[in-house]
């Protein structure tokens, strides 16, 4: 995960296929349940959907067939995600919230500001804006009372895109909190932050008429990266550079 966040998309993807391979050759039920339920996370936090699915699935039937607690808490939210991004909105936003209720039911609070985060990112997609600023705003207090401070850069990157759906009037609170979210993922070198929120931070300059501002931001980051690793979020930046060439 540490390698997917520094934007090692490569050393990271072939390291949790070695991962995987070990822990079923080991035979060990609790390890192979964890080693899914990690895996489910690095691959929701790359918004790969479909491989999140796969490990959530396997880890669920373990976790369910050893009475895992946590373990089947933590898979079933993040099969929801999973679920709500290959077209199963409603089912898939019903697990997640029941998985985080049943993670919090364990007294457990590890991982729970990325998983917020994720719930964030589904009512941002739904129009649900006002729901989707409660959540960050759990999160963000959640991420300072734990110290789980890894996710920070991109609870503030979400907030900002949660404020641009609310209204006009919050567009200037919106900018400072991708420029919030851009210095953080600066300061810990989370590189895969640093794209998101300069992909954010070009869209909103380039509709606020700074698109030269906006290439810089953006290409900055994006020129680290190998062109050609299959990853959403290097299409979308790719995508932003394109338009902004074309102002």
């Amino acid at each position: 995960r540490t390698l997917w966040i520094l934007g090692e998309l490569d050393q990271a993807e072939t390291l949790a296929l070695e991962t995987i391979g070990m822990a079923r050759a080991l035979e060990h039920p609790f390890t192979h349940v964890f080693t899914l339920i990690f895996l489910a996370w690095i691959y929701a936090g790359a918004r790969k959907a479909k491989k999140t699915l796969e490990f959530t699935d396997e880890a669920i039937a373990a976790s369910t067939q050893y009475s895992f607690e946590l373990g089947l808490a933590w898979a079933t939210a993040s099969q929801g995600w999973a679920l709500a991004n290959i077209g199963q909105g409603e089912e898939g936003l019903a697990k997640l919230i029941n998985g985080l209720s049943a993670t919090r039911a364990t007294g457990a609070i590890t991982n729970n500001t990325s998983t917020l985060a994720l719930l964030a990112e589904i009512y941002l997609r739904s129009d649900r804006i006002d729901e989707g600023l409660g959540v960050i705003e759990e999160a963000q207090k959640l991420a300072v009372t734990g110290g789980e401070l890894f996710w920070q850069a991109e609870l503030f990157r979400l907030k900002g895109e949660l404020l641009l759906g609310q209204s006009d009037k919050s567009v200037q609170e919106a900018e400072e909190c991708l420029c919030e979210a851009l210095k953080i993922a600066q300061d810990q070198h989370a590189t895969m932050f640093e794209l998101r929120a300069a992909t954010s931070l070009a869209k909103l300059w380039r509709k606020l008429n700074r698109a030269d501002d906006a290439k810089r931001v953006l290409h900055s980051i994006y020129s680290r990266f190998n062109e050609q690793v299959d990853n959403l979020d290097l299409i979308e930046a790719k995508t932003v550079l394109e338009q902004l060439s074309d102002t």
